[in-house]
């Protein structure tokens, strides 16, 4: 059974490795695919941050889309970018011919035009998105806190479930999640989903997310035979998406 001491330790070792917030150094677990757990706790302090930020734009009166662009560059920021690497990576790789040409696209640092056009469509839909919220920007906080512990939630599981790449990289040293973390994570995803939406748009952001999961696992065994980094970030990106436009859709 794990302690008290040991779930801190998963807690800022997930908030660690998922944003750039400044912790006291700790000791990592000596298992980090078992901490994942906590993956979508670590979505939380970063949806908060934009969400502080979304309050204070929209109590300034600033345009709705200039408040959405705004929360969202802070929850950028909060990452470091790290999954909107991932999806542009991805759309990038989309030009590749075969996978060691499309593997050798996803490691270039450079960004191409498919990837700075799919980063700039990620961005303008999230941040619209959350730009519904204006005249409502504490529910656009509970929205926001939603849809970043959804999308993380869901990376344990697809951790755990899909074939690794032959190239995996930083997935492949995590390791396979077991199936508890992995249960863990997702339990802790829906239910976030039901108190912070309800049940009515909870049940249908979860039916877009297993089609969303589906599909990037569809995807990734026919790019390049399973999952990297990158799917991770396009699968969390996605995810994100879905929540904020279904809750825009449904609860405004």
């Amino acid at each position: 059974m794990m302690n008290h001491k040991s779930l801190l330790i998963d807690l800022q070792a997930c908030i660690s490795f998922f944003t750039r917030i400044p912790l006291p150094q700790a000791a990592m677990p000596k298992n980090f695919a078992q901490s994942l757990w906590a993956a979508p706790i670590a979505g939380i302090p970063v949806a908060l941050i934009g969400g502080i930020m979304f309050v204070l734009t929209a109590s300034l009166d600033l345009p709705p889309l200039a408040c959405g662009l705004i929360a969202i560059a802070a929850t950028i920021l909060a990452t470091g970018a790290l999954h909107e690497d991932g999806f542009a990576d991805i759309a990038d790789s989309f030009g590749g011919r075969d996978m060691e040409h499309r593997l050798g696209i996803m490691h270039d640092s450079r960004i191409g035009t498919y990837g700075a056009i799919a980063l700039i469509i990620t961005v303008l839909l999230r941040a619209s998105a959350l730009a519904a919220f204006v005249d409502q920007p504490g529910l656009g906080v509970l929205v926001l806190v939603a849809a970043f512990v959804a999308a993380r939630a869901l990376m344990p599981a697809f951790m755990c479930k899909a074939p690794l790449s032959p190239h995996a990289g930083l997935v492949a040293k995590i390791g396979r999640v077991p199936d508890q973390t992995a249960y863990a994570a997702l339990g802790t995803g829906v239910l976030g989903l039901v108190l912070l939406l309800g049940i009515g748009t909870a049940f249908i952001c979860i039916a877009l997310l297993m089609l969303w999961s589906a599909f990037i696992h569809w995807l990734c065994i026919r790019q390049i035979q399973g999952i990297n980094g990158d799917f991770l970030g396009m699968l969390g990106q996605g995810a994100e998406i879905l929540v904020l436009l279904c809750a825009s859709a449904l609860l405004l």
